[in-house]
């Protein structure tokens, strides 16, 4: 459906300000970014808190308008939300998004704007034509995703969300799982597990049926194992294995008790779990694009 069409009656709106302390560049062109379905056009506006020349702004606001409904624009809401994410992921410049919302409007528009009217000066700005070339290769890496690898990355998104340190921990561990794929076990396992099943289902025991889809999983290997030959095969570092093990370990304790062990500094192990997933998707992602 075509975003300039018919009665257009709502729009969303996207705060956003770079986690390294970078400032915009206004005095660049923004690129258009295009979709599966449509190029948009984008377009920018300065806001500012006082009058004056101003090149530098310390945060973005992303409009789009002229959706006919609400599930349309949140759906697009959603996809330019991954995108920021998938951008600074992949081109290293990572972003915080500050605010979103969606409302109705009486007219269609897509503009991209400074706000703030903070003049950082620390660092390199981010140049605004740069920015939009790296949302605009994210958006159309998303079309190509496989299910799962979307889920992955939806899931690191929530994380930027949620303030629960232990909620971050289990999801990301679920994210790292969401990318891997259970392998069937060597055929002479199998064979030996297919000789306990039939032992099981000729027995009168009780909790049979238990017992048999028991042995049943065995034929495959167990979610850490499929994660340690993952992370072998995208990092090939005994390093990265050993840690996620531990990180495993800790979401289990989390899951099953509540908390974190004694003696676990989880900051730092939820540093080092979100440094080895955005490691994954990076490696993961290359391979799609």
């Amino acid at each position: 459906m075509s975003l300039f069409g018919g009665n257009p009656t709502f729009a969303f709106r996207i705060v956003i300000r770079s986690l390294e302390g970078r400032g915009f560049d206004n005095e660049e062109e923004i690129p258009d970014l295009i979709s599966s379905q449509e190029r948009i056009k984008l377009s920018c506006e300065v806001m500012k808190k006082s009058p004056g020349e101003q090149k530098e702004f310390d945060k973005l606001i992303l409009k789009a308008g002229g959706f006919v409904s609400e599930n349309e624009a949140s759906q697009y809401l959603k996809k330019i939300i991954d995108s920021i994410y998938l951008s600074g992921l992949l081109f290293k410049s990572p972003y915080k998004i500050i605010d979103f919302d969606i409302f109705k409007e009486d007219k269609s528009f897509f503009m991209i704007g400074g706000i703030g009217g903070v003049s950082l000066g620390l660092s390199m700005p981010i140049l605004l034509s740069s920015f939009g070339d790296n949302l605009n290769n994210a958006a159309n890496l998303i079309d190509k995703l496989d299910k799962k690898q979307l889920l992955a990355l939806e899931l690191y998104n929530l994380v930027h969300f949620e303030t629960s340190k232990r909620t971050k921990f289990v999801i990301l561990i679920t994210a790292i799982e969401c990318l891997t794929k259970q392998e069937k076990n060597s055929p002479q396992l199998i064979e030996q597990v297919d000789k306990l099943i039939k032992i099981a289902e000729e027995s009168d025991i009780e909790q049979k049926e238990y017992l048999i889809n028991r042995l049943q999983n065995i034929k495959s290997e167990s979610h850490l194992a499929s994660c340690k030959r993952f992370i072998k095969e995208k990092l090939g570092k005994e390093e990265e294995i050993i840690a996620f093990k531990k990180y495993y370990n800790i979401r289990g304790d989390i899951v099953h008790d509540g908390r974190e062990q004694e003696g676990i500094n989880l900051d730092h192990q939820l540093s080092g779990l979100n440094n080895l997933i955005s490691k994954l998707l990076n490696a993961a992602i290359s391979e799609v694009n």
